[in-house]
């Protein structure tokens, strides 16, 4: 729906309608005209010189802002940009004692209500954000995301950047000492069970960390 705002004012009965979006802004069809007194008055100076200066130029290079315009508001894109899944993720960081042969210590383990459980080794748990928007851009976006209060998947800035810019994520989390809440945490200790198995096997460090 396209609304033509005269003087840009917007009427309530035009808002409230049952399909009113906001696409587009379109001023009043009024043209300006530089006079000799308007030229005066601007540049302050008398209405004998205001006269030889508008016979002495074209004015063909004149800039015409005053209307009638139209902006186009931007789309929100970022919507459909990623593949889109109902359904909640759970996430969380999983700490590893030993540093993997790439530098690795931590990994961000995300897992689905409908079992998919994808694991992405980090250099640290401050890149939370990182683990998140590249499970976006490979698998997916989630409608909900559920995680711990830990502060890099709370108050940090790239993380709620990365939620924003996916746009339409529910974010939650966990309450206090409630870690039965996150799916995430009885997979990590999953993961972390096959850690001496995967010593004994001769491997330095489980596969999960790269």
């Amino acid at each position: 729906m396209n609304l033509r705002i005269s003087k840009l004012k917007l009427t309530k009965k035009a808002l409230n309608a049952p399909d009113s979006a906001v696409k587009a802004i379109d001023s009043a069809g009024r043209k300006p005209s530089v006079t000799p007194e308007r030229l005066a008055q601007m540049w302050g100076i008398g209405i004998e010189k205001a006269k030889l200066t508008v016979e002495a130029t074209t004015q063909s290079a004149v800039r015409d802002v005053s209307g009638p315009l139209t902006r186009r508001f931007k789309t929100r894109n970022a919507l459909y940009r990623r593949r889109r899944f109902r359904g909640t993720a759970y996430t969380d960081t999983m700490m590893s004692g030993v540093t993997s042969i790439r530098g690795n210590v931590c990994a961000q383990v995300i897992v689905t209500d409908f079992h998919d459980i994808t694991v992405y080794p980090l250099k640290s748990k401050k890149q939370a954000y990182v683990g998140i928007s590249q499970y976006f851009v490979e698998r997916g976006v989630l409608g909900q995301l559920h995680s711990d209060n830990a502060r890099e998947m709370t108050t940090k800035s790239e993380w709620r950047k990365t939620l924003r810019d996916e746009g339409g994520i529910k974010a939650t989390t966990t309450e206090p000492y409630s870690p039965f809440q996150n799916n995430a945490e009885r997979e990590i200790r999953h993961l972390q069970a096959l850690g001496p198995q995967a010593t004994s096997k001769g491997w330095r460090t489980p596969t999960f960390l790269g």
